[in-house]
């Protein structure tokens, strides 16, 4: 049986960058969530104070339309 070329150290060290490359895009992404949940909170801040209280599901709506082809 042929040897691949790979020893133990090599697959736990592999392993191991592979968990802190995952921990890094798990933080990434918790970062742009958390982003995107701040402008939501400033865009119904914003929204407020230009056309007074309404309720939020009308908001939610408003933040769910696509804007794809706008930009």
């Amino acid at each position: 049986m042929k040897s691949s070329g790979i020893g133990v150290s090599d697959l736990d060290d592999r392993k191991a960058f592979i968990r802190w490359n995952n921990e890094r895009y798990q933080e990434k992404c918790l970062r742009c969530w958390q982003g995107i949940n701040e402008d939501k909170e400033e865009y119904w801040a914003v929204l407020k104070e230009l056309y007074g209280d309404f309720p939020k599901d009308l908001f939610q709506r408003l933040m769910a339309v696509e804007y794809q082809g706008v930009f």
